[in-house]
């Protein structure tokens, strides 16, 4: 598996509407300044949605913008304070393949191409890395003992490393109590949390 291909970008953006929004790609190495420069024009989005439901799927269909065949997987993670979430609820996450239709995760691990598989559980976060698909599940249950706020780069680096995952790209849900936007993102250039 030759990794060197690919990089991970991430930017942090504010919405139109004044939410915080992180968001990321796996890509092709030779696309990243492209892709990094498409992550900065989220900044045009609306919010358009305040329920659970709403705001996942909106944002799913924003991502699909980065449909093409240099993009191997798209997060993004929205705070949107007003939403309505009951107690306990999260949403604002969504990663997956974006040339897909969005869905809610039901806890399959997907293949998603070139040696890349995908792990999401409902209520996040996700993941989505080089490595088997048992290994990113496995990988993803050791993040979430971690937990929401204690979860910062040299510990995403160290369960990464733990399970020889040299690119990955992390998506927590952006809104609901105690949450706000927050992904990371590991490549050969480093391990970045970005919020």
């Amino acid at each position: 598996m030759e990794m060197m291909r690919y990089e991970c970008v991430a930017e942090t953006v504010t919405t139109a509407d004044g939410y915080r929004m992180a968001a990321g790609c796996i890509c092709r190495q030779q696309a990243a300044e492209d892709i990094r420069a498409e992550l900065l024009k989220l900044s045009d989005y609306r919010v358009k949605s305040r329920d659970l439901y709403g705001i996942d799927f909106d944002l799913a269909a924003r991502l699909g913008s980065f449909a093409h065949n240099a993009v191997i997987a798209a997060g993004a993670s929205l705070c949107v304070p007003d939403a309505a979430c009951g107690e306990g609820e999260t949403t604002g996450g969504v990663l997956g393949d974006p040339a897909e239709k969005p869905e809610s995760s039901d806890e399959d691990i997907v293949d998603l191409s070139e040696n890349f598989y995908m792990y999401t559980v409902p209520g996040g976060p996700g993941l989505a890395a080089n490595s088997f698909g048992d290994t990113v599940r496995q990988a993803l249950c050791e993040i979430r003992s971690i937990g929401f706020d204690a979860l910062d780069e040299d510990a995403f680096r160290h369960v990464m490393r733990k399970y020889g995952i040299t690119v990955a790209l992390l998506v927590f849900d952006g809104t609901g109590e105690g949450r706000h936007a927050k992904i990371g993102a590991m490549d050969l250039n480093g391990v970045r949390i970005v919020e």
